[in-house]
C-alpha cells in the first residue's frame, strides 16, 4: 500500500498524463484531422542492414547463405503533413504539464514535511515562504505560470533550447520531490 503522499504524488501525475494526452491541448477537433490538411504518402525509414553487412557477417561462417533482395520498391505510408509538428508540440506541451505537476507535489510534500519536527526547507531562500502555506502556493502558482510561458515562448523561436531547458527543470523538481519522499520516509520511519 501506497502512503498518502506517494498516492497524491501518482494522483496529480495521472491527471497531467490525461491533460497532456487531451485534444483540447493540441488545439484539434475531438477527430484530431483539420479539413485543409493534406496527406502525404511517405517512405519508411531506410533498412540499415546491406547485402554486403549480412553476407560478410554470416556467410564467412557457413551458417546463412546470402540473402536475396527484392528489388520492389518499399511501401508508402499516408502521414499528415503537420504530424512531425504536432506530435513535438503535443510532448512539449506534456513536459510543461509534467513540470507543473511536479511542481504541485512539491508543494504538498514540503507542506506535509514541515509538519514533523527537525524538518525544514533545504532552500535557503524559500525558507521564510514555505511557514506560510498561502504565500508558498502563490510562489509556486507563479513560478509554473512563467516558467511554462517563456518556455512556451523561447519553444517558438529555438526548439532545441527550449527543449533543453523544460528537461532541466523538469529534473530539477523531480529530484526535489524524490528528497522529500526520501526525508518523508525516514521521518515516518522513526
Amino acid at each position: 500500500m501506497l502512503s498518502k503522499p506517494r498516492r497524491g504524488l501518482c494522483l496529480v501525475l495521472a491527471a497531467s498524463i490525461v491533460l497532456a494526452s487531451s485534444p483540447l491541448w493540441a488545439g484539434k477537433t475531438s477527430t484530431g484531422r483539420r479539413d485543409d490538411e493534406q496527406i502525404l504518402l511517405t517512405e519508411p525509414p531506410d533498412n540499415t542492414l546491406s547485402r554486403d553487412t549480412l553476407s560478410n557477417g554470416l556467410e564467412g561462417l557457413g551458417i546463412v547463405s546470402t540473402p536475396s533482395f527484392s528489388s520492389q520498391a518499399a511501401p508508402r505510408i499516408p502521414v499528415r503533413g503537420s504530424f512531425w509538428t504536432t506530435a513535438e508540440s503535443g510532448l512539449f506541451t506534456a513536459s510543461l504539464v509534467s513540470f507543473a505537476a511536479m511542481n504541485v507535489a512539491d508543494y504538498f510534500l514540503t507542506r506535509e514535511a514541515m509538519k514533523y519536527p527537525g524538518m525544514s526547507e533545504t532552500n535557503p531562500l524559500l525558507r521564510p515562504i514555505v511557514k506560510n502555506d498561502i504565500t508558498f502556493a502563490l510562489y509556486k502558482a507563479g513560478y509554473i505560470v512563467l516558467n511554462s510561458y517563456f518556455l512556451s515562448r523561447l519553444h517558438g523561436n529555438d526548439k532545441p533550447l527550449a527543449w533543453a531547458l523544460s528537461l532541466a527543470s523538469n529534473l530539477l523538481v523531480s529530484l526535489a520531490v524524490s528528497h522529500n519522499l526520501e526525508q518523508l520516509d525516514k521521518v515516518k520511519g522513526r
